[in-house]
This record gives C-alpha cells, sequence and structure tokens, in this order.
C-alpha cells in the first residue's frame, strides 16, 4: 500500500490467520482506499508471484487476545472480569510448549476470545 508514516497510527499482524490490520490516522484516507481498490490488491512477493489480497473494514468483531507474562496465579476469573467492559469474553485458551521442547505444560500465555463491543472503538 506504501503508506506515509503518519498515515498509519497502527499495524497489527495474526500471522496464524494471516491477517494484517492496519489503524489509519485519517479515516477519509482508509474511505478512499476501500472505494479505490474495491476491496482487492495485488500483492508482489520476493519471488515475484503476485497475490489478491482482500482489503475490508475490520470493525468489532471476535478478537483474540493473548495475554503474556501474566503470573499463574492471576485467575482466569480476574482476566474476564476486566475484559468484560470491552465485550463478551467467549472462551479462553491456555498455550502450551510443543513436543519440540519435551514437555507439553503452559507457556503462561493465554488466549481470550473476545466480542468486542462498538464503545470500545475510539476515533
Amino acid at each position: 500500500m506504501k503508506l506515509p508514516e503518519n498515515d498509519r497510527r497502527m499495524i497489527q499482524v495474526d500471522g496464524p490467520r494471516r491477517h494484517v490490520f492496519i489503524n489509519f490516522a485519517n479515516t477519509e484516507l482508509k474511505q478512499s482506499i476501500l472505494q479505490d481498490t474495491n476491496g482487492l490488491m495485488e500483492f508482489r512477493h520476493d519471488s515475484g508471484e503476485l497475490s489478491m489480497v482482500k482489503i475490508e473494514p475490520a470493525g468489532m468483531s471476535v478478537r483474540r487476545i493473548r495475554l503474556a507474562n501474566l503470573p499463574p496465579e492471576v485467575p482466569d476469573r480476574k482476566i474476564r472480569k476486566i475484559l468484560t467492559k470491552y465485550g463478551e469474553v467467549k472462551d479462553k485458551i491456555e498455550e502450551a510448549w510443543s513436543w519440540v521442547y519435551r514437555y507439553p505444560v503452559s507457556n503462561a500465555i493465554r488466549i481470550a476470545i473476545v466480542v468486542l463491543n462498538s464503545t470500545f472503538c475510539h476515533i
């Protein structure tokens, strides 16, 4: 997209789902890009291969929120209580080390599945 630095507030990558979220500093620019591209853009990989990329407004939807570095003593009910002010907490998952690391035990990262509410969005 070649956006100038001052046109973006934040870029977030959700690697497993292959999504990139861009928070624009200017809503008119966001609308202009959506209109000009009709929701599709070409992406050229380093290999030269072209892929079509879908562009759409993210909105307030279900998000996987990774909570890292929390002590195991912090109970899930406290996390749920805090997150409910941002939306409905649907589920909570604990990540674990894979067998590659020999011990498939918790790695202290918890993932909360939250349906964000519109009051969370500040433009």
